[in-house]
């Protein structure tokens, strides 16, 4: 018979953080996630439909920044293997930021439809409908995706670092109720997966600030919503007392200026060593 070790519940140490920020395009995702190179080494696996790191070229903390762009879905096994195992050009990273869900998606269908995956497919080429094993193998690929890589962030890893991803938003219908709900814009079936594994699923929106000297002037302020909500998808995995505390904020975290959050300034709040 195999050997099992048993902990008591105080004995076991914390993950590192597990956080999915999903949200519209330009709405901080990228920004927000990218702030934990303030403290960290951080990668971003950057994937093809997204782009998104001109927002942060400029800030201070760029120079702990290092980035991916995988041509391939197979690319990202390798830089699997070697974050895990602290090896070949990612050695000594601390946190990794995948970037986004909704395009890895897309790029396991373009391969399982044999489709070019970094190249334009030929025009004349007849386009066919992803059918059900088509989707049933994504859905194989994004379990894998979200099991493995926020297994990094586990503390009995050989070395674990802290893992984000961000993903875009698309509003579904909730069958019950008939309400529109703004769910990670990933297939129905991947969004179980997707949002079980992370800790902490944020909402980044924008909403217009009107308190102004000018009121002509068009000010907008970066907002994120953790706290629970009937129609976004949402999540604190922490303690009850924890979350009413969040809920006593109206459950949205950030603001303009100095008052925008950042992953450093979220992490203090919810005491996770960074």
């Amino acid at each position: 018979m195999s050997e099992y070790d048993v902990s008591d519940l105080d004995d076991i140490q914390p993950d590192k953080l597990k956080m999915l920020l999903h949200g519209n395009q330009g709405h901080g995702k990228t920004t927000l996630a990218l702030s934990i190179a303030e403290k960290c080494k951080t990668v971003v696996v950057d994937l093809p439909g997204e782009k998104g790191l001109k927002s942060i070229k400029s800030v201070p903390y760029s120079k702990n920044i290092k980035v991916i762009r995988p041509k391939e879905v197979g690319q990202l096994d390798d830089i699997f293997w070697d974050l895990q195992t602290d090896s070949g050009p990612v050695k000594g990273t601390e946190a990794v930021v995948l970037e986004s869900a909704s395009a890895y998606q897309k790029m396991v269908l373009r391969m399982l439809m044999d489709n070019p995956e970094n190249k334009v497919r030929a025009i004349d080429k007849s386009v066919r409908m992803a059918d059900q094993q088509t989707w049933g193998k994504a859905l194989e690929f994004m379990t894998d995706l979200c099991t493995f890589w926020y297994g990094l962030a586990d503390i009995t890893s050989a070395n674990p670092m802290h893992v984000i991803f961000t993903c875009q938003t698309k509003r579904v219908e909730n069958e019950e109720t008939g309400e529109l709900v703004a769910m990670p814009d990933v297939s129905a079936g991947s969004r179980g997966p997707l949002l079980a594994n992370p800790d902490y699923i944020g909402y980044c929106y924008v909403e217009r600030d009107y308190e102004t000297d000018d009121p002509d002037e068009e000010k907008w302020t970066y907002k994120v919503r953790f706290g629970p909500h009937e129609t976004i998808a949402t999540k604190v995995h922490e303690s009850i007392e924890v979350n009413a505390a969040l809920m006593k904020k109206g459950g949205s975290l950030g603001g303009n200026g100095k008052a925008r959050l950042t992953i450093p300034k979220f992490t203090r709040m919810f005491k996770i060593p960074l």
